[in-house]
């Protein structure tokens, strides 16, 4: 009769593969966090909004409206007069930067009148290619605004 050799070890199972995987994808979450890009409008709250898409890693000009009704290019303080001449040097650049506006979510007074001409003027330096911006809100349709 044949005998069957057996070991005395008994079987284990090796967890420094495991481990170095886990870090490898911990590192990986981490750096992709660090290089997600965050566009800095104005420290505003914005909008929610449940539609739309995600925007694109790219050159940015940024047009914000705060609750007050007053104009930021850039984070800068600008005014109607000066924003003319502003949105003709935008336009009059070869490959210009995506336009974003912005406005802050709650205000004082209805800035519905200063929100479109502003988008007038925008179309009459001659730019098509902008969109208006807000905070994503995950699966619920936006809230329409309250008329006073």
């Amino acid at each position: 009769m044949r005998r069957i050799r057996r070991t005395e070890n008994a079987p284990r199972v090796e967890m420094t593969a495991m481990i170095d995987v886990v870090f490898l994808l911990l590192v990986f979450f981490i750096y992709s966090m660090v290089m997600m890009i965050r566009a800095d409008v104005l420290p505003v709250r914005l909008t929610t909004i449940a539609t739309g898409k995600q925007a694109k890693p790219e050159a940015v000009e940024a047009i914000t409206i705060d609750k007050n009704g007053a104009l930021f290019l850039n984070r800068k303080p600008i005014q109607f007069t000066e924003l003319d001449a502003a949105l003709a040097a935008l336009a009059g650049a070869p490959n210009h930067a995506k336009l974003y506006v912005a406005m802050e979510a709650q205000s004082n007074s209805d800035r519905g009148p200063l929100l479109i001409n502003l988008i007038e003027r925008i179309r009459a330096a001659g730019i098509d290619d902008f969109a208006i911006v807000g905070q994503h809100q995950e699966g619920k349709a936006p809230e329409p605004a309250s008329l006073r």
